[in-house]
């Protein structure tokens, strides 16, 4: 039988050490926390919401979104810029509902990924709400490197 080690388990045990970022030991978690509130308009079926920035050198560890009711139609997907999806990768606000990442069967490809970069969050729908009132809320949970 072989001792297999983990990256960071593997770093602890190498002579001469090998430190482990501050983010990946000992990091403290981050909550980000935005909302989006219809008013008397639906969201449009190509239409972009733009919600909180996460700062460079972030580690994605859980993402929860919850909404109201949105009406008979409604879907979108929640990520980044640059993979619309990363985060989310299928909602569909046709009733009440909420997207757990830690507990979805879909793969997330934001879910444990070091951010380069400033990113912002955005939702884009893929098909327009016919509600006119209701929310969406996002918290996404984060280390910082």
């Amino acid at each position: 039988m072989a001792d297999l080690y983990g990256t960071n388990a593997a770093k602890a045990n190498e002579v001469p050490l090998v430190l482990i970022p501050q983010g990946e030991k000992d990091g403290a978690m981050h909550l980000a926390y935005d909302e989006f509130v219809l008013s008397g308009a639906i969201i449009g079926a190509t239409d972009v919401i733009k919600l909180m920035k996460l700062p460079a050198g972030s580690m994605i560890h859980n993402v929860k979104v919850i909404w109201t009711d949105l009406g008979t139609t409604g879907a979108g997907v929640l990520g980044f810029a640059d993979d619309t999806d990363a985060l989310a990768p299928s909602m569909d606000f046709t009733s009440a509902g909420q997207y757990l990442a830690d507990s979805a069967v879909a793969t997330n490809v934001g879910l444990f990924s070091r951010l380069s970069a400033e990113q912002e969050v955005i939702l884009s729908m893929s098909a327009a709400s016919t509600a006119v009132a209701g929310s969406i809320k996002v918290v996404v949970e984060y280390s910082k490197h």
